[in-house]
């Protein structure tokens, strides 16, 4: 039991809707008796967790936080778009994803979710980590580190830390600013599972032991993000350093395809393919230089209507998807257009992809505003 009072623990019982991530790592049910492990057989635990995560997952309104989490990030890039050049990845799990297994748990494996949102995500900081990696590998110094403080080596530039210039050394901040990545839609869960058949061999501090095939045993479930899972990398370079363009677009190509993310890809999980990016995500950013990256990591050759002219609000419009979460990122863009905000036509392009209703059933601001455009009421 947790120690809280009777109608917590009603609520906690009934835990429906709300952040999973808060229950998974606060409210799950423990065993005082059972030196407070997860109440029932250990083997049923992660059925029982990956059970109350569809039922909050399904429930709690996590898709309309997941969009608007992407249209924060998209809002984030479109910001700093006179000084960085935005590059998106869309990226396809082609294996399970294992993220933050070794993270302290009742259930003895973790799993990193999301604080607010409670969702499987990946860290800025995991992912700058695994595209570090990648560009070393681009660059051939493989394991060595003694070579990372000097510029050729685009290190400094890109991730920050010691540079070595003329016998000078100095410290760095790093020029790529990496955001964390996203699942575009509420990923599901699944159960794996790992064997160990060597316990009493690993755990022999003495060395007493051999690694013997007489051992039973012991299988251990952990939870994984679902194969086909989409995410969303979000990264912005500087525009006064093209020469980091490239290289950065190389690295997290090769650490998502290549070298994989989270724990395990020694053995195969967290590779992705890159998928090809849609000309609604030029809007969302409101910036022309928008880099989007093809399944080969090549860029994007985008054609059509100049950025800034009607034509090409009509065009970005027709592209996006009723209520996909670009969409608030893309109106907000047209709103800011000083030209062709107050314009009918492109407003009647937005009426029928934007959201309409709030949770609370009131209208929202863009339906406001575009009915103000248009003279309705």
């Amino acid at each position: 039991m947790i120690p809280v009072s009777n109608d917590a623990q009603q609520v906690i019982t009934n835990y429906s809707k709300g952040n999973f991530s808060l229950w998974f790592n606060k409210l799950i049910d423990l065993d005082e008796g059972e030196n407070f492990k997860p109440t029932g057989h250990p083997a049923q635990s992660k059925e029982r967790i990956l059970k109350k995560y569809g039922q909050v997952a399904a429930n709690s309104g996590n898709q309309d936080l997941l969009e608007k989490k992407h249209s924060g990030q998209d809002k984030f890039l479109s910001a700093f778009a006179g000084q960085y050049i935005p590059l998106v990845f869309t990226a396809k799990l082609k294996t399970r994803l294992i993220t933050g297994l070794g993270q302290t748990h009742p259930t003895e494996t973790g799993m990193v979710f999301e604080h607010n949102i409670g969702v499987p995500y990946i860290p800025a900081s995991s992912i700058k980590g695994l595209v570090r990696f990648a560009h070393r590998l681009e660059v051939g110094l493989g394991l060595d580190e003694s070579k990372d403080a000097f510029p050729e080596t685009l290190i400094p530039a890109i991730f920050g830390g010691d540079s070595k210039e003329e016998k000078k050394k100095e410290t760095y901040r790093g020029q790529v600013i990496f955001l964390d990545a996203y699942p575009e839609t509420v990923p599901q869960l699944e159960l794996d599972i790992m064997n160990p058949h060597y316990g009493p061999y690993y755990m022999d501090d003495r060395g007493t032991k051999a690694p013997g095939d007489w051992y039973d045993p012991v299988p251990v479930k952990f939870l994984t993000v679902a194969a086909g899972t989409v995410f969303i990398f979000r990264a912005l370079v500087p525009k006064d350093r093209s020469d980091l363009l490239e290289a950065v677009k190389k690295a997290y190509s090769t650490a998502l395809t290549q070298e994989g993310v989270g724990a395990k890809t020694a053995v195969g999980y967290g590779r992705f393919t890159l998928e090809t990016n849609n000309k609604a995500v030029l809007a969302a950013v409101n910036d022309s230089e928008l880099s989007m990256v093809e399944p080969t990591g090549a860029p994007v050759k985008e054609t059509g209507p100049a950025f800034g002219t009607k034509e090409y609000w009509l065009d970005q419009a027709n592209q996006l998807e009723p209520q996909h979460f670009l969409v608030d990122a893309a109106y907000q863009s047209w709103q800011n257009d000083e030209n062709w905000k107050a314009d009918p036509e492109i407003a009647l392009s937005f009426q029928s992809k934007i959201k309409t209703v709030k949770s609370n059933g009131k209208p929202t601001a863009a339906k406001k505003r575009i009915d103000e455009i248009l003279g309705q009421k």
